[in-house]
């Protein structure tokens, strides 16, 4: 029996040839394109996953930022309640002493109505501070 290449005419045994050349030259390219774009695809998922990382890491640190301005609001909260209370102590001693001593002087008050507006300011400056330090 003879080979079946043999019954193929030397122009289609060429014809062949080429087409096997061009089809192989074309899985070759496909291959290489192929195994491009999953080089490509790797490299975009490393890259997002990098860029992921990198975006919950700073919304770590803003969450522990903002922990600490809360705490200091808290402190700030409780220095102020201090001070009102300071003030309202201050308040019932100068009623209490004005209504004990008749013979009050008038600076004994002046110096006392002094230092409840400097509580008053400094109780103002606390609460600009804290105004500040939440809206930043």
């Amino acid at each position: 029996m003879d080979k079946p290449s043999d019954d193929i005419a030397p122009s289609s045994r060429e014809s062949v040839e080429i087409m096997s050349t061009k089809f192989e030259s074309m899985i070759r390219e496909i291959s290489d394109r192929m195994n491009s774009l999953i080089q490509q695809t790797c490299e975009s998922s490393d890259k997002h996953h990098e860029q992921c990382v990198s975006i919950a890491d700073e919304a770590e640190w803003e969450i522990e930022r903002l922990k600490l301005v809360m705490e200091k609001c808290s402190d700030l909260d409780l220095e102020f309640a201090k001070i009102k209370r300071i003030g309202e102590i201050q308040r019932i001693q100068t009623t209490s002493f004005i209504f004990r001593k008749s013979s009050l002087r008038i600076s004994d008050i002046m110096s006392s109505t002094i230092y409840l507006k400097q509580l008053h300011t400094a109780a103002m400056v606390f609460s600009a501070r804290r105004q500040m330090a939440v809206g930043k």
